[in-house]
Formats: C-alpha cells, sequence, structure tokens
C-alpha cells in the first residue's frame, strides 16, 4: 500500500472468536478511498463475520478497525459512518419505497425539503423513477435490491458495505445489477466493501481483493494478480478453475526444470530455484492455458500427454472437455465452441493436451 494515498479503512490486528471457534484470526488490512473492494472466500472463512464487525454488529475480542482515522472502539452501528446492504434487503414491508429510503433521514432529524431533494438523487441515481410509491412486495427482486443500495446510499455514509447484495437474484439479473453496482460506485465515489463466495462476482465488480481462509487473509490484490499469480495453491484453486497434479521438481537445464507425476512422464516447468529440487511440489495450470488436438502438435520444449475423453459439455460459448491425464486424475480443458459435432471429440476418445512450460504453476507442498 502507497503511504500517500489515502485510506478509508484499516483493520489492525482484529481477533473474534464464537465460542471455541476462532473466526477472524488476526486479521489486517487496508481499503483506500472510493475503492469497490470483496473479501472473497469460502464458507466458514470469516469474511461475514469480519464484515460485521466493521458493521458494530460484533464487537472484536482484539483488534481495532478505523474509519476514516477514527476508531470504531465500542461505537454502536448507528454512530459509525457505515451502512450495510444485506442479502435479504430488510427493507419495512409496510412502508413505501420513498419511506423506506427516506427512514434514516428522518431518524436524523435532516429537514423535509433536504430529505426530498436526497431521496429523489438516490432514485434517479439506482434507476427507481416512479417507483417511489410501491410497496416492496410490489417491486421484482433487483428492484428491492436497488432500493436497499438507495437507503444506504442516501445517508452519505463514508462506507457502503455488501453482504452477497446480489445472492437472492437470478442469474440473468444478477449478471445485470454487478454491472450497475460498479457503474453506481464509482459515480458515487464512495468505499464498497463486499463480501461474496462468487468468485466471478469478485473479479468482475473489484479494485482489490482480499482472499480469506480460516480466519486468515491468505492474498490480497487486483482480480489479476490473484488469478494470475497465485501465492498459494488455497488461493490458486479458489480463484478461477485449476488443473492439479502432485510431484516432485527435478533438475533440468539452463531453459526449465523438469516436473515429475507418478505414472506420467517428465514434464518441463519453468527454471526453479536449487533449492526446490528434489522437493515434493504441486502443479496448477489453468484450463484456458491447455489445448486439446488429434495428433501430437509439440516441439521439444512443450508438454503433450495422451489423454482420454472422459465427458463433453457445450456451453454456447465455449466447449469444455473432462479428460482423463493418469491414474485417477481429471483435468477441464476449454475449446472453442464447436456448432459441428462432426468436429467435436466425443467421449471414449483418445487426444493429446499440451501447454507451454512456464503455464503450469508450481507451489512446494
Amino acid at each position: 500500500m502507497n503511504p500517500e494515498e489515502n485510506l478509508c479503512v484499516q483493520i489492525l490486528e482484529l481477533t473474534k472468536r464464537h465460542g471455541d471457534t476462532l473466526a477472524v484470526d488476526r486479521l489486517s488490512l487496508e481499503v483506500k478511498e472510493n475503492e469497490f473492494f470483496s473479501i472473497l472466500g469460502p464458507s466458514g472463512s470469516g469474511k461475514t463475520t469480519t464484515l460485521r464487525l466493521i458493521a458494530g454488529l460484533l464487537q472484536p475480542d482484539h483488534g481495532d478497525i478505523l474509519v476514516n482515522g477514527q476508531s470504531m472502539s465500542g461505537l454502536p452501528p448507528n454512530q459509525r459512518p457505515v451502512n450495510t446492504v444485506f442479502q435479504d434487503y430488510a427493507l419495512f414491508p409496510h412502508l413505501t419505497v420513498w419511506n423506506n429510503i427516506a427512514f434514516g433521514l428522518r431518524m436524523q432529524g435532516v429537514a423535509s425539503i433536504d430529505i426530498a431533494t436526497r431521496v429523489g438523487d438516490v432514485l434517479d441515481m439506482v434507476k427507481l423513477p416512479g417507483k417511489a410509491d410501491r410497496l416492496p412486495s410490489e417491486l421484482s427482486g433487483g428492484e428491492q435490491q436497488r432500493v436497499a443500495l438507495a437507503r444506504a446510499l442516501v445517508n452519505r455514509p463514508a462506507v457502503i458495505l455488501l453482504d452477497e447484495p446480489l445472492g437472492a437474484l437470478d442469474q440473468q439479473l444478477r449478471q445485470a445489477m454487478q454491472r450497475e453496482l460498479k457503474v453506481i460506485q464509482a459515480q458515487v465515489g464512495v468505499t464498497f466493501i463486499c463480501v461474496t463466495h462468487h468468485q466471478s462476482e469478485a473479479l468482475l465488480l473489484s479494485d482489490r481483493i482480499a482472499v480469506m481462509n480460516e480466519g486468515r487473509v491468505m492474498q490480497i490484490g487486483t482480480p489479476e494478480e490473484l488469478y494470475a499469480q497465485p501465492q498459494s495453491v488455497f488461493v490458486a484453486k479458489f480463484v478461477g478453475q485449476s488443473n492439479v497434479l502432485e510431484g516432485e521438481v527435478v533438475a533440468g537445464d539452463d531453459r526449465f526444470s523438469v516436473f515429475q507425476s507418478p505414472g506420467i512422464k517428465p514434464l518441463h516447468i519453468s527454471r526453479m530455484s536449487q533449492e526446490m529440487v528434489g522437493a515434493r511440489a504441486m502443479m496448477i495450470l489453468r484450463p484456458e492455458h491447455t489445448a486439446l488436438s488429434r495428433e501430437s502438435q509439440c516441439d521439444d520444449i512443450e508438454n503433450c500427454l495422451e489423454v482420454l475423453i472422459e465427458q463433453v459439455f457445450y456451453l454456447g460459448e465455449e466447449m469444455q472437455y473432462a479428460i482423463n491425464v493418469g491414474p485417477q486424475i481429471s483435468w477441464t480443458v476449454r475449446g472453442d465452441p464447436q456448432h459441428d459435432r462432426a468436429t467435436r471429440f466425443s467421449p471414449g476418445e483418445k487426444a493429446f493436451v499440451h501447454w507451454k512450460p512456464e503455464h503450469g504453476m508450481i507451489f512446494p507442498q
């Protein structure tokens, strides 16, 4: 983090237990002003607990949270400059859209004329003109989500917290709202912190992402950094699809090292340090870095294995093949959509999978 960049949220050695479970373990991270920051992780990783700690819905056992340099220690939720958008929206069912959005402003004693202006502005921002007099039950799921976002924005907080904000929407509406959410965040210039287990959503929305597991941050980086330069096997497997091979790094020459996996011929990998030679390791290969052919088409450096096609999936925009690489080793390979069935590989067919040495990511095991 560049010290000259303005920080909005600082989490310092945050720890929280739920009974005997260590939900958040000495967590530290920083979020910049006007950043769309996501916390990504599997169920039980501590991401939702972290969000609730920032919101003030939980109090930490140890550590502190600073918002714009001010400690949140001991402050209840209504005294923190943060607002939360929940997955179930938490709208008041008996209040109209207008009154749902205006509720917080009235509680703060904001003048009626200012309430009218601010509610009107956010209704336009979330594209809900003409819906002010509707009840939540008269709205679609996407419209309810926009009302919840408008209610959070109208208070002009320093931070908007999003707890699986699009989880209740169907896939098509979810994709549309992802784009709109990013546009709205850029338009209002407010820091967003989003919790999700949906990796493609985090990659699409975020300026930076923190990947969590078992209460700890495994890596923080831009979407591209996490995908292309994962620092651990966990991050490599969790962010994106991965083909995995266990084995050992053995000596090569001045161009490359060699990876040896039981039952599979030696494979070329990027040159490893001397310390890695002889070490157990795991190779991770992204599906898009592999290609299938009916003939062996590799040069003397590129890797090429004879494989068996197990399953074929037509996904419209691409083909996916499940292939058997070795004893109980199944990989996924992607290909261009082959609308002509005659050109596709078929289950039970033998083929060749090939990839470049530099695409095999090696991690100590």
